[in-house]
């Protein structure tokens, strides 16, 4: 079975932050003053990251990669049908 890192950390980084909103909202976060400031360092840069994984995934950067792989197999069917086969020959006839 092949696992797609890129798949896997995007789906953890979302997730992360889903449950990261989900313990401030319910109050499972310190409530230390001192604290604070660092917490919501990390929560908004958690939350900046999972949303950098949302516009990969449903913007241009997305559609951009799928564009890729369609020129290059379009290039190479191209070169396919270009290339000269090596079981072709050539007759010529000469008219009296």
């Amino acid at each position: 079975m092949r696992i797609d890192v890129r798949t896997t950390l995007a789906m953890l980084t979302v997730a992360g932050s889903v449950g990261l909103g989900l313990a401030v909202v319910t109050g499972h976060v310190d409530k230390d003053p001192a604290a604070a400031g660092q917490i919501g360092i990390v929560i908004g840069y958690v939350f900046a990251e999972s949303k950098a994984v949302l516009a990969w995934y449903f913007s241009s950067s997305s559609s951009s990669a799928a564009k890729d792989e369609t020129i290059q197999l379009q290039a190479q069917a191209a070169a396919d049908v270009a290339a000269p086969s090596s079981t072709t020959t050539t007759t010529i006839k000469e008219t009296p």
